[in-house]
């Protein structure tokens, strides 16, 4: 059964141990910590002393720390980049658009221009048909 840690050092130590993956401990890193957590101080340190290991024991807390505010960093740049290109996109995609679109408008307003003069062909060549029924039924013998 584990001990209950002791001294602020013994709990920091602990959070240590607990936050850092063991994976990334090398075997001597694995070793040190598994011998200062089974060692106990036998003698009282200085303040300087404490002062001196309270910075060695936050130290890989604080890298443990920093890995994670660098992996927030990098997911937001990464999301930003993402979101930069899909920007690009949407605008290649709304200028393309635009450029279909004024191509239809112009097709359909040529269209427009040639079924007006095609109504105004047959429009013309029935008015002729139609005078030249007139024409035939005046000149052809009445009974």
């Amino acid at each position: 059964m584990a001990r209950t840690p002791r001294s602020l050092e013994e709990v920091t130590r602990h959070i240590e141990q607990a936050l850092i993956p063991q994976g990334e401990l090398s075997s001597e890193e694995k070793s040190a910590a598994e011998e200062k957590s089974a060692a106990e101080p036998a003698q009282p340190r200085t303040e300087v002393a404490k002062a001196h290991s309270g910075n060695d024991t936050a130290r890989p807390l604080s890298e443990v720390y920093n890995r994670a505010a660098d992996d927030i960093q990098n997911t937001g740049q990464s999301v930003l980049q993402m979101a930069n290109s899909i920007v690009a996109e949407t605008q290649a995609l709304a200028e393309l658009l635009r450029k279909h679109g004024a191509s239809i408008a112009e097709r359909i307003t040529e269209f427009s221009v040639m079924s007006k003069r095609v109504a105004e062909a047959v429009q013309k060549g029935q008015q002729e048909v139609a005078s030249d029924t007139e024409s035939d039924n005046s000149i052809a013998p009445q009974s």
